[in-house]
């Protein structure tokens, strides 16, 4: 395994448009993406690199939650922040009991994404986010609202409210 790249980032998402959206949210924030489109991918990637964080989005093919239990078990280094638009409290647990530091559900912001990877850096894994002084630049203009409902397996986009209303 090659030493960790200073500020690399593991993304890991089956579906491209979300995966290269993501890897522009962090590239922009000043650290390299390494995007895998399927859980062997990232592994593989993971061994090669061997970077300090990862983002698992765990809505997608294979068991994605074997993925972060096989992360963790390479490293106990490694932040493995878990994405999904699941919101159970067991798939919660279930992901932090594999390994998953964090969990955020989807929709979410670039900017806590960012924030919530730094504030990580800075108090366990290393100096990348430490001394950083809060973005001043205006929210990026993602379409965030395509990233979320993109999906080509749906008819239509999901009900993610459903989270709120329990």
């Amino acid at each position: 395994m090659k030493p960790a790249r200073r500020n690399s980032i593991l993304v890991v998402d089956d579906d491209r448009y979300v995966a290269d959206v993501l890897a522009f949210v962090v590239s922009r924030a000043g650290f390299v993406p390494l995007i895998a489109y399927d859980p062997s991918t990232a592994v593989d990637l993971f061994r090669k690199h061997a970077p300090k964080v990862s983002v698992v989005d765990l809505n997608g093919p294979g068991d994605r939650f074997a993925l972060v239990a096989e992360l963790r078990s390479r490293s106990r280094k490694i932040f493995i922040l878990a994405l999904t638009a699941e919101c159970s409290e067991d798939d919660k647990v279930r992901a932090l009991d594999m390994g998953a530091d964090d969990y955020v559900l989807k929709p979410f912001g670039h900017r806590e994404l960012i924030a919530r990877i730094r504030a990580h850096l800075r108090h366990g894994a290393g100096q990348i986010g430490a001394a950083r002084t809060p973005s001043r630049e205006p929210p990026m203009p993602l379409p965030i609202d395509k990233v979320v409902y993109l999906d080509s397996s749906l008819e239509r986009p999901p009900d993610l409210t459903a989270c709120l209303k329990a």
